[in-house]
């Protein structure tokens, strides 16, 4: 309902939109119809009761009937076309929206398979590396000679070779 109420007060800003200013409207109208139906009635030669009621009825009814069509009925249009307007713009933005997910997906699809080649490449190097340090370390057992590394600090990290064999 406060919706409803936005788009009539931002369309139609002299004017809110309730029940009791449509209540008012009508009686208002209603009012003004009879009592021009009177005075035009007034002016008319002497008739027949039912013609009179007739002739009340069909004059109101004419007077009021545009009245209630463009002060009521114009603004519930207006609010109605609003409301299609505004579907209508949801549904485009749900359709833009579906299209930017499935063109994200199919990036995110196809970013996702570069990863796993790459996981793959990287395990097979990984593999590679380690199969080659296992030869160097077979290599490095089988040299007559000793091998070692230390570090900055003129530590032993390292050493190999089957000279060592002879020191046991």
């Amino acid at each position: 309902m406060d919706r409803i109420k936005a788009l009539y007060s931002s369309r139609y800003p002299a004017r809110s939109f309730s029940l009791l200013r449509v209540i008012l409207f009508l009686l208002i109208t209603g009012t003004i119809a009879e009592t021009s139906v009177m005075v035009l009635l007034s002016f008319a030669p002497p008739l027949p009761m039912q013609a009179i009621l007739l002739l009340d009825t069909v004059l109101t009814v004419l007077l009021v009937v545009p009245i209630v069509l463009y002060g009521v009925l114009r603004p519930l249009k207006a609010l109605d076309e609003e409301r299609r307007r505004s579907d209508e713009a949801l549904k485009q933005s749900y359709s833009e929206l579906e299209q930017r997910v499935e063109e994200r997906t199919s990036k995110l699809a196809s970013l996702n398979q570069v990863l796993l080649e790459e996981v793959a490449e990287r395990k097979k190097a990984e593999a590679a590396l380690i199969q080659k340090d296992q030869h160097l370390e077979h290599f490095l057992r089988q040299v007559p000679a000793i091998l070692w590394a230390t570090d900055s600090d003129l530590r032993l990290t390292y050493a190999a070779g089957s000279g060592f064999s002879w020191i046991n």
